[in-house]
C-alpha cells in the first residue's frame, strides 16, 4: 500500500435537513457537523454554511500494513446494519465517502480491498480518494 498518514470520512450533506436530525435517524454521533447558517471555520470572513453536513472520520493507523483499507473498514463497519436507514435518507442527503492521504512513492495510488468495495457498494455512496505526493527521496 502506497498511502500513509491520511483520513477517511463519511459525509451526509443536506440543504433541507439538519445534521442533528441525520445523526438521530442513524443513532450515531458525528465526529464533526455544521448546520445551515452557522459560520464557516472560525467565522473570520463571515461566510455561513449553505448546507448541513454530518461527518464521521477515521485516521489511518500508520502502524498498519494496509492503513487505507484498515481505516476504510473501520469507518464502513460503523454503518453495519444501518444500510436500509441510509437508503431511506438518500432522498434528502448527498452521501459520500472520501479519503485523502500521503504517499512517499512516485507510484502512489490506492488499491481498495475487495471487502472495502463490497461495503461501499452495499451503502451505495459516492467514493473519492486523493493521494498527495509527500517529500520523497531522490529515487522517486
Amino acid at each position: 500500500m502506497a498511502m500513509t498518514e491520511g483520513t477517511v470520512s463519511f459525509h451526509a450533506v443536506s440543504t433541507t435537513r439538519t445534521a442533528a436530525w441525520f445523526g438521530e435517524q442513524l443513532g450515531m454521533r458525528s465526529t464533526r457537523s455544521a448546520e445551515i447558517g452557522e459560520l464557516v471555520g472560525n467565522g473570520r470572513y463571515g461566510r455561513r454554511h449553505e448546507f448541513a453536513i454530518w461527518t464521521l472520520e477515521r485516521d489511518f493507523d500508520n502502524d498498519s500494513a494496509e492503513p487505507l483499507n484498515d481505516a476504510l473498514l473501520a469507518l464502513l463497519s460503523e454503518f453495519d446494519g444501518r444500510e436500509d436507514v441510509l437508503h431511506g435518507l438518500r432522498e434528502d442527503h448527498d452521501l459520500r465517502v472520501q479519503c485523502h492521504g500521503s504517499s512517499a512513492s512516485s507510484q502512489g495510488g490506492f488499491w481498495p480491498a475487495p471487502e472495502v468495495l463490497q461495503r461501499l457498494g452495499r451503502l451505495g455512496v459516492d467514493f473519492t480518494c486523493t493521494v498527495y505526493l509527500a517529500d520523497c527521496p531522490e529515487v522517486c
